[in-house]
């Protein structure tokens, strides 16, 4: 993914500005959490959501691409009622 730097030296993509360097969500419907890697050569480094293994009865809910980052992320169900999100979170 590309991003690319404003006259002023902002970052921008799809219409979200942020300083060169700074993580933020991506815009709604993508789920990914951003930064301008290198304004330079314009590489857009970017999170997914967390990986891991489910507890035993308990399911994975699908992303919710209508939230931002990382509120779109599957969630953990558990039949008791439980629901959980997965709280790792891995830097760059």
């Amino acid at each position: 993914m590309n991003c690319f730097q404003d006259s002023a030296g902002k970052c921008h993509y799809k219409g979200v500005y942020f300083e060169p360097g700074e993580f933020v969500p991506a815009p709604v419907g993508e789920c990914i959490k951003m930064k301008c890697e290198d304004s330079a050569t314009n590489v857009l480094a970017f999170l997914t959501c967390p990986a891991y293994v489910q507890p035993v009865g308990c399911k994975k809910t699908e992303k919710d691409l209508t939230k931002p980052y990382p509120h779109c992320c599957p969630k953990t169900v558990c039949p008791e009622g439980g629901v959980t999100e997965a709280t790792i979170e891995l830097h760059l």
